[in-house]
C-alpha cells in the first residue's frame, strides 16, 4: 500500500468519524429543543439565570425570544 492509499484511508476514517459526531450532536440538540419547547417561560428563564450547558441556554434564549420577550430583557437575565 502506497503513501496515497494510506492517506486516503486516514481521510475516509476521519470523515466517517466526523460525520458520526455531527449526527450525535444534532440528535442531542434536537432532544434539548423538544424538552425546552414543553417548558414554561419561567422554567426557560431559570435556565438563562443559572449556570449550565451553552446549547440549552441558547435554545431557551431563542424560544423566549420567539414567545415575545425582548432581547435586552433576556440578555439581562443571561448568566454565562
Amino acid at each position: 500500500m502506497g503513501f496515497f492509499d494510506k492517506a486516503w484511508d486516514i481521510t475516509k476514517n476521519v470523515a466517517k468519524f466526523s460525520g458520526n459526531m455531527l449526527v450525535e450532536v444534532s440528535n442531542n440538540i434536537n432532544e434539548i429543543k423538544q424538552e425546552c419547547e414543553l417548558m414554561s417561560d419561567n422554567e426557560l428563564m431559570d435556565i438563562l439565570k443559572n449556570k449550565g450547558p451553552a446549547p440549552k441556554k441558547s435554545i431557551a434564549f431563542n424560544l423566549l425570544k420567539k414567545r415575545g420577550f425582548e432581547v435586552e430583557e433576556l440578555k439581562k437575565n443571561f448568566q454565562p
